[in-house]
Parts: C-alpha cells; sequence; structure tokens
C-alpha cells in the first residue's frame, strides 16, 4: 500500500463478478475505498478483505446512462471525489458468428455496454478527479485490441472495443495536464474459474490451449496490473494499451508476434 493509497476512492464497474470482482478486491486490499457495481451480485460476492475498507456494493447496469449518472452524483455526494475508475464492465459473445447473422438491436447493444458506457463513464468522472488534480482511469480491452489485428466471427465485439482503445489513447492526452492517465488492459485467455483466482492457485492448474506461459491467466495477474498502473508513481504511463495473455495470441491460439 503507498503512503496516500488509503485515501483513495475507486469505483470498478462490473465489479460484483470476475475480473472486475479481483480487481477491486485487490485496491481494497490496497486500502482504497472502492465501489462495486454491476448489475446482479452473486452469493460469492464477498464484503472486503479482511483489515481493509468494505467493499461498496451498488447493483448498477453499467450500460444505462441514468444509472451511471446517479451512481456518480452518489459517489460525489459520499466521498467527494473519485481517484480511480477501472471500466471491467463489458459482455462478450461467446459463440462465433458473422456480423449479417447479428439483428441491429444486437450490435448496438455491443456497442453500448462496451464503447458507450466506457465513454459515458469517463466523461462523468473525469471533472471530478480534476478537482483533485489526480486521476487514474483504466479500460479493459482485448488481447490484440491495441494492434487492430482482426478478429473475424467477432466482429461486432471486436469494433466496439476498438473504439475503447481510440477513446483510451484521445482521452489520455486531453486530460494529462489534470493529473489524470487513461491506460488499457487487454486480458487474453481466462476463463472461469480462474477471473478470481491467485496466481499460486494457477501455477497448480493447468495450462490454457496454447498458453505459452505453461499455466492459466487468472484474476490476480490483471488485478496486480491495474494495481500498478493507478499508483501515483505511475503517472508516467498514460496512453498505454497492454495485452495480459501468458505469450498467447488467442484469436490465432499460436505464441503472439
Amino acid at each position: 500500500m503507498t503512503a496516500t493509497s488509503g485515501s483513495r476512492v475507486a469505483l470498478v464497474t462490473g465489479g460484483l463478478r470476475g475480473l472486475g470482482l479481483a480487481v477491486g478486491q485487490r485496491l481494497s486490499a490496497d486500502g482504497m475505498r472502492v465501489y462495486l457495481t454491476g448489475r446482479r451480485p452473486t452469493e460469492s460476492t464477498p464484503t472486503g478483505p479482511s483489515g481493509s475498507p468494505a467493499l461498496k456494493l451498488m447493483v448498477a447496469d453499467a450500460g444505462d446512462p441514468e444509472a451511471t449518472a446517479r451512481l456518480l452524483s452518489e459517489i460525489e455526494r459520499q466521498e467527494g471525489r473519485l481517484d480511480v475508475l477501472v471500466n471491467a464492465a463489458g459482455p462478450y459473445v461467446p459463440e462465433r458468428r458473422e456480423l449479417k447473422d447479428y439483428s441491429r438491436d444486437e450490435v448496438a447493444a455491443l456497442f453500448s455496454a462496451n464503447a458507450l458506457a466506457v465513454a459515458e463513464h469517463c466523461r462523468l468522472a473525469v471533472p471530478l478527479m480534476a478537482k483533485g488534480g489526480f486521476g487514474r482511469i483504466v479500460n479493459f480491452g482485448y488481447d490484440g485490441a491495441g494492434r487492430l489485428t482482426p478478429w473475424p466471427l467477432r466482429t461486432a465485439y471486436a469494433a466496439a472495443k476498438a473504439a475503447v482503445v481510440g477513446l483510451t489513447l484521445s482521452l489520455a492526452q486531453e486530460v494529462a495536464a489534470h493529473g489524470i492517465t487513461v491506460n488499457a488492459i487487454c486480458p487474453g485467455r481466462i476463463d472461469d474459474p480462474w477471473k478470481t483466482r491467485s496466481i499460486a492457485e494457477a501455477r497448480q492448474g493447468r495450462a490454457s490451449v496454447g498458453a505459452p506461459i505453461g499455466r492459466p491467466g487468472c484474476g490476480e495477474d490483471v488485478a496486480r496490473l491495474v494495481a500498478f498502473l493507478v499508483l501515483a508513481d505511475s503517472d508516467y504511463l498514460t496512453g498505454c494499451v497492454i495485452d495480459v495473455n501468458g505469450g498467447e495470441d488467442v484469436r490465432r491460439g499460436r505464441k503472439a508476434d
């Protein structure tokens, strides 16, 4: 924990399960007051690590702009500040489908939840961060999104996440003068139940197919990177798009270039 992390306030969207939950637990363990949002908690959603501030669970759909506005207003009312925003929410369509097989509503829903929701959270969070002269925003992409490599049969999802990368790169330059950094991390193949597991546990497990590192990816891999990016001394890192993939090119099932 850094000397100032105990005074920080963080918001993690998609934080009631999976990778978002792993990130929220880590930031809470580092001494931050952490708001976790999602459409519904699970039976395994904890109240917070022992000895750290309780995680604040709030049911909110990240894709609902009215709910997002209420959420940011409530954080401002309760805390008077927001220091860290992690946009971990965003649905993924597991089945392989050509774009022509999607309805217009399905495409719009993917863009709304994966791209527009990120933009809206950033839009509302930046003024609150700028007031304090400090902010850390971490967005989620997918492995390879920053390289804009094609992902056929995932076209709608890939396009939405490419928009998140573009937002990250441009916003990083817009807000740098306010002491705010904006980065994106792009997880590779991290499947259940590993999304909330530790590195030590992952080393005891079997590697995902094609992962050269020799073990599954896990929630701690992502959470450790987020925890580093939100440090006060990580201010020179902004506009970065970082793959977390164990050396695997998830789209091609081979070692990443």
